[in-house]
C-alpha cells in the first residue's frame, strides 16, 4: 500500500521519526538497506502537539491470589478499626458495599441501624437470643429434630442454635450452590442475620472452606469497578487500577497477556473498543456471506470476478471488505507464528547462540527484544486494516496519508522480521566470526529501535484521528 513520495509534499513539515545517529549506525552496517529508508525521509508523522495530546501514564497493579488475600485482610482490618467492629462484621459490610470502604464508612456514620439491617447484622436493640437455662444440657435441633448436647450447637450472631452436623450440611449445600453462599443467612426462617466467615471456618469441612474462600476472592475482584480478572485462559491473576477515566487502557498481565481494560478484549490499539466490536460483528456477518457466495456465485468467464448466477457482479463493498479482512487475518496469522518463534528463541536459540559465541543471558536480550517487537508490530499492523476499513471513503487526504504511514511501517517491520528470522540462523551454528556477529547484533538492535519508533508514531497518529493531516495541509 506504499505511495510515491512525491504525493506527500504537503506533509513535509512532520518531524522525521528517527535520529541522524540511528541512520549513521545503520549505514555503517548495511548501506543498501539504509538507502531505502533515506528515500522515505520526506515524511514523518509526529508533531509536538501529539505528545501533549497523549493521556497521562496510568497506574495499575497485577495481583496474584496471595496479593488479593492480603488486600482483603488489609481492607477488613482498616474498616474494623475505623468502625470499631469485629473483623467478621467488617467483612460483611465491605461485601455489601462492593468493597468500597469510603461508601461503607459514609453510610455507617449516616445511619448505623439502617446499614446493619440491610447488611444482615444484629441491631443494637436486638442482640443475641438469650441462652437456655444452664441446667438444660440437652437441646433439640430445629433442623433434624434430634436431641444433642449443648456443646454440639453453634449459631450465627443472632443466637439461633443448631447442631453442628446440620449447620455443616447447610453450609455445604449453600457453597455448592455458588457465590450466593457469601449471603448465607441463619437457618431460622424468620431470621435475616448473615452467617459470617468466622462460623464458616469453624463449622465447614476443608473442601467447603476452600470453595467459600475462593468465592470471597472472586467477590473482591468481580464486585469492584477498579479490579478485573485477566481474560487469558487459565490465568488466575487480576488487574487493579489506581486511577481511570473514559479512555481505552492497554494492560499487561504477569502471564504476558495484554488486553484492553475497557472491553477485556485483546489489546487493540490503535482502534477503539467500538471499532473492535463493529469489526467482530462484521466478520461474523461476512462469514455467513461467504457461505452464500459459494452457493450463489460463480467466476465471470471473462474477468474471473465473482458474479451472481442470475444477476451480475457482486457488490463492490464486499470486495473492499475482503481486501481489508484478508490482510487483517494474514497479520494475525503472522503474529501467531512470531509468538511461536519468540518462544523458541527464549527456550533454545538464546542458549545456543550464547554457547557458540560465549555470551551470557543479559548480552543476548537483544534477540528476545527483537522478537517481542515483531509480535507487537504484527498486532498493531493487523488492527490498522480494521482502522482503514472504517476510514471514511470521502476523506481522500487522510486515506492517502494513512496508507503511506501504514506502508512505511510495514516495510520497516519486514526488514526487522527478515533480519531476526533469516540472518539470526547463521549465528546459531559454528563458523561465524565475532566481527560478523557484532555487526548482526548492532543491525538487529537498530532495526528493533527504528521499528518501535515507527509503530509508536503510527499508533499515535491513528489514535489522534490523523488530525495532523489538516495541520500539515493548512500550514
Amino acid at each position: 500500500m506504499r505511495q510515491d513520495d512525491s504525493d506527500y509534499d504537503n506533509f513535509a513539515e512532520f518531524s522525521y521519526l528517527s535520529s541522524d545517529d540511528d541512520d549513521d549506525d545503520l549505514n555503517a552496517i548495511e548501506s543498501d538497506d539504509q538507502a531505502e529508508f533515506d528515500s522515505d525521509n520526506a515524511v514523518a508523522f509526529l508533531l509536538d502537539e501529539l505528545e501533549a495530546a497523549l493521556p497521562p501514564e496510568l497506574s495499575y497493579s497485577v495481583l496474584t491470589e496471595s496479593d488479593i488475600r492480603g488486600r482483603i485482610d488489609d481492607d477488613v482490618a482498616q474498616l474494623s478499626a475505623v468502625l470499631c467492629l469485629p473483623k467478621s462484621e467488617a467483612t460483611l459490610i465491605l461485601r455489601h458495599f462492593d468493597w468500597d470502604a469510603s461508601k461503607a464508612e459514609d453510610s455507617w456514620f449516616a445511619d448505623e441501624f439502617k446499614v446493619r439491617r440491610h447488611v444482615g447484622l444484629p441491631t443494637a436493640v436486638a442482640q443475641k437470643v438469650t441462652s437456655p437455662p444452664s441446667d438444660h444440657h440437652i437441646l433439640t435441633c430445629k433442623i433434624c429434630f434430634e436431641p444433642h448436647p449443648l456443646t454440639s450447637f453453634n449459631s450465627a450472631d443472632c443466637g439461633h442454635r443448631f447442631c453442628r452436623c446440620c449447620l455443616r450440611k447447610y453450609i455445604a449445600h449453600s457453597v455448592n450452590d455458588g457465590p450466593r453462599c457469601l449471603q448465607l443467612r441463619c437457618p431460622e426462617p424468620s431470621c435475616k442475620i448473615l452467617v459470617g466467615d468466622e462460623l464458616i471456618n469453624q463449622i465447614a469441612d476443608e473442601n467447603d472452606r476452600k470453595k467459600y474462600s475462593n468465592f470471597a476472592i472472586r467477590s473482591y475482584v468481580e464486585n469492584s469497578s477498579r479490579r478485573k480478572w485477566c481474560p487469558a485462559p487459565n490465568c488466575q491473576h487480576a488487574v487493579e487500577f489506581m486511577s481511570f477515566g473514559d479512555l481505552n487502557y492497554d494492560v499487561s498481565c504477569l502471564c504476558s497477556h495484554s488486553f484492553c481494560w475497557s472491553c477485556s478484549e485483546d489489546k487493540h490499539s490503535p482502534v477503539d473498543c467500538e471499532t473492535v466490536k463493529n469489526w467482530s460483528l462484521k466478520n461474523a456477518s461476512e462469514s455467513q456471506n461467504e457461505m452464500w457466495k459459494k452457493v450463489n456465485t460463480k467466476p465471470c468467464p471473462k474477468c474471473s470476478r465473482a458474479i451472481e448466477k442470475n444477476e451480475g457482479f457482486i457488490e463492490g463493498r464486499m470486495k473492499r471488505y475482503q481486501h481489508y479482512y484478508e490482510r487483517w487475518a494474514a497479520n494475525e496469522k503472522s503474529r501467531q507464528i512470531a509468538i511461536r518463534d519468540l518462544k523458541d528463541v527464549r527456550e533454545n536459540v538464546v542458549s545456543e547462540i550464547g554457547r557458540v559465541h560465549r555470551q551470557n543471558h543479559s548480552q543476548l536480550m537483544f534477540l528476545t527484544e527483537a522478537w517481542e517487537q515483531i509480535v507487537e508490530c504484527r498486532r498493531v499492523l493487523k488492527w490498522t486494516y480494521a482502522y482503514g476499513y472504517y476510514l471514511p471513503i470521502g476523506e481522500a487526504a487522510k486515506k492517502q496519508f494513512f496508507e503511506y504511514l501504514q506502508g512505511q511501517a510495514e516495510t520497516c517491520l519486514e526488514r526487522l522480521h527478515d533480519c531476526a528470522e533469516k540472518e539470526m540462523k547463521r549465528f546459531v551454528v559454528q563458523g561465524s566470526c565475532m566481527h560478523e556477529y557484532a555487526a548482526f547484533r548492532m543491525k538487529l538492535n537498530e532495526l528493533t529501535k527504528m521499528c518501535k519508533t515507527y509503530f509508536e508514531n503510527l499508533v499515535r497518529a491513528l489514535e489522534n484521528g490523523l488530525s495532523d493531516v489538516e495541520t500539515g495541509m493548512n500550514g
